[in-house]
């Protein structure tokens, strides 16, 4: 879940990875197999399918984006 917070809060699949300590291709696959299980066609419908379903809070994100 902490994957769909930082992609609702803007983060692309390399700073969730710094971000996570994972690879890109870690953060990639998560999001791909988030979008398969729920059907979403693409990222942005993903993020809406979570947030219609559940609001993302905030989960301790780091406030140095784009630092």
């Amino acid at each position: 879940m902490e994957t769909i917070a930082y992609l609702a809060a803007g983060y692309g699949a390399k700073e969730i990875a710094r971000e996570l300590n994972l690879s890109p291709r870690t953060v990639e696959h998560r999001i791909e197999t988030l979008k398969r299980r729920l059907g979403a066609r693409n990222v942005t419908h993903l993020i809406a399918m979570v947030l219609l379903a559940k609001p993302v809070r905030n989960s301790g994100m780091s406030e140095s984006r784009g630092k």
